[in-house]
């Protein structure tokens, strides 16, 4: 059954979750499943997003890393050696 509203094909290539998958597609010919990926593989998922985001600051060591008891989400954590420019993220 369609939802009511269902967007068109021209809609969705202009979302910039597309064009994120797009990247992932061409950096990674392997991925099948972008979902799939980011939970396989959540150090080269989320390190990809915060280049595509354009984030201003300094990732740092580690991109992710998991809650003592395994759990994936919410209790990881993310990018916890990074640092950001508050003054240049605020400036542009």
């Amino acid at each position: 059954m369609l939802g009511l509203w269902t967007p068109t094909k021209e809609r969705i290539q202009t979302t910039l979750m597309y064009e994120f998958t797009n990247i992932v597609n061409k950096k990674h010919s392997d991925v099948k499943n972008v979902y799939d990926w980011s939970i396989n593989e959540p150090n080269q998922f989320w390190s990809l997003l915060w280049d595509y985001l354009k984030i201003k600051g300094t990732k740092g060591e580690r991109i992710y890393v998991p809650h003592k008891n395994g759990q994936y989400l919410p209790q990881a954590q993310f990018f916890v050696d990074s640092q950001l420019n508050i003054s240049k993220i605020f400036s542009n």
